[in-house]
């Protein structure tokens, strides 16, 4: 029993060995690899794509392993999850090509239907010759996706056909997925922190200075987002997107030399336009009084009430718009107060939920939830449901972001025409106080309406995912005629101008945002018609605001 122990530590101690070589070899000889690979890898996930794996046996194993820790988390475990894919968990699929068609299918099947050219791929075959292998890279490259090999020393037929291919410098079959596995940890950790390294936490007394922004949203029709709504219809929905183009940025600065904090407010909307605007210069000095007039303040107060310094707020959205812009201005700033404070960041859901806190229960400004939840995800298209089914919540909210695909996107924004109007008439408090009061002296008719107004967002959903703008168009209309309905206050004579004569233009349909009266629009046309829409718009004083969403 002592030789065979002897014989078994010599054994384990040459396989280390053997594993540590190899992988000091596959850093003298593949580093540029490897880094090019997990530079991809990071552009796709900044550029909205994804990672999808694959691989037979071991290798099938090695692939989920390197899925798991992009989903849950590799180093930072209050970071988002991540959409990574490997192709060999569903059974049923893989069972249901490989009977009907072929085994050599098994990958190339999913990759048609599921992979886009955001994404990359991550092969995973020691060989380099498995055939469903080979033929997922070549689906893969014409789906538009880069292609990524791990493989061994000789590369196999694969090896030619992917982008990249990085080679184990090894022939043995066990040291090359340990190796597979040391590389898909690096390219784990790399990303992960290069993608949430602001969900780590830091020492306060570190950080001097922090940023973070957040997008304003627009919204195609509205079914319900406000408790009185959900209370008595059970719940409500919507469609918004959150715009690249227009949003809130805060620069805060801690200042050890002061007791109060200076607020910097700069929009560029009105540049050239109301210097009184464009620029603005105020002093806290006692947050918890100031927090009922002010967000800036509120937000201070429930987030950071010991700060003392400057906040430097820019924007290039226009006052009162209806594009929920204290909602991103609050966002942006928790964030910030978060990242100074040396905390890791909250959730999105979190921190909506904390800014509709702030702004709906603390400064007691009525509204809905769509703004907050809208600019803490940050997703471009969303669908939004808003349920009472919680019990330490008014309302539990999911935000869906809507599958779009790319081309369909595109024709979207090329159809698309933001205006500002002119500044909101009547304060959107006022409006949802007079919806309330109109719903609870017409229950039945009201009700009946909303009903309406939410089968009515549901079909648009659906229609903006398949980019049929013409029909979108009308359900606009239609959602636009409900609104009237149930809120009188809702439109002014300007907007009512606007909108009929882009109709009479030839413009599909539109939405007024926000609470309405006054603020901006949003209009959709034929690309064709839009510079003489805008001319139309533009002679009745509305400011064309050119616009991109989130992708």
């Amino acid at each position: 029993m002592g030789y065979y122990k002897m014989i078994m530590k010599e054994k384990i101690k040459k396989d280390l060995i053997e594993s540590s070589f190899v992988k000091m070899k596959l850093a003298e000889e593949c580093i540029d690899q490897i880094e090019l690979a997990t530079k991809w890898i990071l552009e796709s996930y900044q550029e909205g794509g994804r990672m999808v794996l694959f691989g037979n046996g071991g290798s099938a194993a090695d692939a989920q392993h390197i899925a798991a820790e992009f989903v849950n988390y590799f180093r930072i475990p209050s970071r988002p999850m991540v959409d990574c894919l490997s192709l060999t968990t569903n059974t049923s699929i893989l069972t249901a090509i490989a009977n009907d068609t072929s085994y050599d299918n098994v990958f190339a099947k999913q990759i048609e239907s599921l992979v886009n050219c955001k994404d990359v791929i991550l092969a995973l075959s020691t060989s380099g010759n498995a055939k469903n292998v080979i033929k997922g890279i070549e689906m893969a490259k014409k789906r538009g996706a880069k292609t990524i090999l791990l493989t061994g020393q000789k590369g196999g037929k694969a090896a030619p056909l992917a982008d990249l291919s990085i080679k184990v410098p090894s022939n043995d079959t066990p040291r090359i997925q340990e190796s597979h596995i040391a590389i898909g940890h690096i390219i784990s950790d790399i990303v992960e922190y290069e993608l949430f390294k602001d969900y780590l936490e830091k020492d306060p007394l570190d950080i001097k200075e922090a940023e973070a922004s957040a997008p304003v949203r627009i919204h195609l029709g509205e079914g319900g987002d406000t408790d009185y709504y959900v209370e008595k219809l059970g719940w409500g929905c919507i469609v918004n997107a959150t715009l690249e183009s227009h949003r809130y940025k805060c620069t805060i600065k801690k200042l050890e030399s002061t007791n109060e904090i200076k607020v910097i407010i700069i929009n560029s909307f009105y540049e050239n336009k109301d210097y009184n605007k464009a620029k603005k210069e105020y002093i806290i000095n006692n947050v918890k009084e100031k927090a009922k007039e002010d967000i800036i303040a509120a937000t201070i107060l429930e987030v950071f009430p010991d700060f003392k310094g400057e906040i430097l707020i820019e924007s290039n959205v226009p006052e009162v718009s209806g594009l929920g812009g204290s909602s991103s201005l609050s966002v942006a700033l928790i964030n910030a107060l978060f990242k100074i404070k040396g905390k890791e960041l909250p959730t999105p859901i979190e921190c909506a939920y904390l800014s509709y806190h702030i702004e709906r229960e603390l400064m007691i400004i009525k509204g809905g939830y769509q703004d907050q939840f809208a600019a803490a995800f940050a997703n471009g298209f969303n669908y939004m449901e808003f349920k009472k089914v919680s019990k330490n919540r008014k309302v539990d909210v999911t935000v869906l972001p809507l599958n779009i695909k790319p081309a369909i996107l595109e024709k979207i924004e090329e159809s698309l025409l933001l205006f500002y109007l002119e500044s909101r008439e009547i304060q959107g408090s006022n409006i949802h106080e007079e919806q309330e009061n109109i719903l609870t002296k017409n229950e039945e008719e009201v009700t009946n309406l909303r009903l309406e107004k939410r089968e009515n967002i549901l079909d648009i959903r659906d229609t903006l995912q398949h980019g049929d703008l013409e029909k979108l168009g009308k359900l606009l209309v239609k959602d636009h005629e409900l609104k009237k309905k149930v809120s009188p206050k809702f439109i002014n004579k300007l907007t009512e101008d606007v909108y009929c004569s882009a109709l009479n233009m030839g413009a599909y349909g539109g939405s007024v945002c926000g609470a309405g009266s006054g603020g901006c629009i949003v209009l959709f046309c034929n690309k064709e018609k839009k510079q003489s829409i805008i001319n139309v718009v533009e002679s009745k004083g509305g400011v064309y605001l050119p616009c991109k969403i989130i992708k």
